[in-house]
């Protein structure tokens, strides 16, 4: 009888004692992931598009600031002529050796080390040394740039940027067809529509893929262009208009800057709310800037506009 009391007893220490360890992971867990949130909530992300002019890979690459993100705030990197200011932002972001992940199609692919920063007109940029695969750095080459962030708040396991299917093409040209037209452009112009670049993504990780595209038709019989930056979002077996810009300055610098033109740097989730931000770079009258588009209660919005320089 003793005997079995004993037992009993030790029994029910015993889950106490599980019961009680295990209380206390349940609260160094929590501790630990609040503390984590907070300390990534209250980091400043610096974002920066990255490009290679390089045809034999990319053992290097430039750098150049979009956004600063922090808490939720997106701010505009550029310190116009402020020298003092430019140098607390090279000391704080582009040291020699700083190092910065390296993002392409919403992936973490590689890391970039910081070799130098050097001013533009009104704006910092930098060289850094690549780490990555071959297949990574043959991803970024001319008009096809990728992102470098500090820290990643969110990344796919895998990359997901691709050409689309002829299908996907035909879809988004029509589109971009009946938008031209909606803001004037005749039927000779329409014939002459120019797909600039177009490009396959999944933003939000479904499985279904978004169509980011940019065109140009001609305005009438003149060289300077209307320009069109769209993201389609897949419907059924078919495409919509989740956001579109036009772009139409009819002036001959329009020609000479190509101003309006907008284009698709990368994509990558900035906030970890699981929907990727959307980051474009747009020409301007000697200059250019960055656009940044979110996903906001189901529709596509322009979050942001900043970055970049101008002369």
């Amino acid at each position: 009888m003793k005997i079995q009391k004993i037992v009993k007893s030790s029994r029910a220490g015993l889950v106490l004692v599980m019961l009680g360890t295990f209380v206390c992971f349940l609260l160094f867990s929590t501790d630990r992931g609040r503390a984590l949130a907070r300390t990534q909530g209250e980091r400043a992300m610096l974002v920066l598009a990255v490009s290679n002019d390089s045809p034999s890979g990319m053992a290097e690459a430039q750098l150049d600031p979009v956004v600063i993100v922090e808490q939720g705030r997106f701010t505009d990197p550029r310190m116009n002529d402020d020298e003092q200011a430019q140098n607390r932002f090279v000391q704080k972001y582009l040291q020699a050796g700083a190092k910065y992940y390296l993002t392409f199609g919403g992936a973490s692919v590689g890391t970039i080390a910081i070799k130098s920063s050097n001013r533009g007109c009104n704006a910092i940029n930098a060289i850094g040394s690549v780490q990555a695969d071959a297949a990574a750095r043959g991803r970024i080459h001319g008009q096809i740039k990728g992102l470098a962030v500090n820290y990643i708040a969110r990344a796919s396991a895998n990359v997901t940027r691709r050409t689309p299917t002829p299908a996907e093409r035909t879809a988004a040209i029509n589109i971009a067809k009946t938008t031209f037209q909606q803001h004037g452009a005749v039927a000779e112009s329409l014939a002459k529509l120019d797909v600039i670049n177009l490009t396959a993504i999944d933003a939000d990780g479904d499985g279904r893929s978004e169509l980011i595209g940019s065109f140009s038709v001609p305005f009438r019989t003149t060289g300077i262009k209307r320009y069109l930056f769209l993201i389609l979002e897949p419907e059924g077996a078919n495409f919509k208009t989740g956001l579109a810009n036009y772009q139409f300055y009819n002036n001959q610098e329009t020609e000479t800057y190509e101003s309006g033109k907008e284009l698709l740097v990368d994509y990558l989730d900035m906030n970890g709310d699981g929907v990727a931000e959307i980051v474009s770079i747009i020409n301007g009258y000697d200059a250019y800037g960055y656009n940044i588009y979110q996903k906001k209660n189901g529709q596509w919005k322009s979050v942001y506009s900043g970055g970049g320089d101008a002369c």
